[in-house]
């Protein structure tokens, strides 16, 4: 479990093919703070260290997973972003994020107003029903409020301050890039919830 509060940026130093898994050496300064078999939210996806040392760390997925993420179009020398699992003594701001993967939006607009930034993002149609204005949405592994919703479009809009520009790799995306999108999670809950019932209610009917 994450809370979609970024802890630092990392460099993709290495991209390795192993059989059927992919191996990513990743450079970041966080690197000393992690364990064998630890989980890291890499941009919003979940994954395993498998090696580290105190200046880059190593993460392995299957081609599923790059196939069905951004990480599959990172290349060597991109920057990701980073957070450590939460332990007990992890303060709990953000949200709940679970480093799953629901889908892949593309940035539609990207409007710098003085310091700040509006970002408007197109996301896959079926992810529109767990929308919802000042709710919550995780974008590439950052936590963020949603301003606007627009579902003639498919499309939500989030504002970025100064400091998520700088400690986040958004401040590096333009129009056109990916994100990974993760819903959030009480929204997924409780659309089951409400499709369990009505089935329910259908059936006794």
């Amino acid at each position: 479990m994450f809370t979609g509060i970024v802890l630092g940026k990392g460099t993709i130093s290495s991209i390795e093919e192993r059989g059927e898994i992919i191996r990513l050496t990743i450079e970041s300064p966080l690197s000393h703070t992690l364990d064998m078999g630890d989980s890291i939210c890499t941009s919003g996806v979940c994954l395993t260290v498998v090696e580290h040392t105190d200046e880059s760390f190593a993460v392995e997925a299957i081609p599923e997973t790059m196939r069905k993420t951004s990480l599959g179009e990172r290349t060597i020398s991109d920057a990701v972003n980073l957070e450590p699992s939460l332990t007990a003594e992890t303060p709990m701001g953000g949200g709940f994020v679970t480093g799953h993967i629901d889908g892949v939006g593309t940035i539609v607009e990207f409007n710098r107003f003085d310091d700040d930034v509006i970002l408007k993002v197109q996301i896959p149609t079926e992810l529109m029903p767990f929308m919802a204005e000042k709710g919550s949405v995780t974008l590439d592994g950052v936590n963020l409020t949603v301003v606007n919703v627009d579902d003639t479009s498919s499309t939500i809009t989030s504002a970025l301050i100064p400091h998520t520009l700088e400690v986040t790799t958004l401040g590096d995306r333009n129009v056109g890039d990916s994100l990974n999108v993760e819903i959030d999670v009480v929204a997924r809950y409780v659309h089951r919830l409400l499709s369990a019932t009505h089935a329910t209610v259908q059936a006794s009917a």
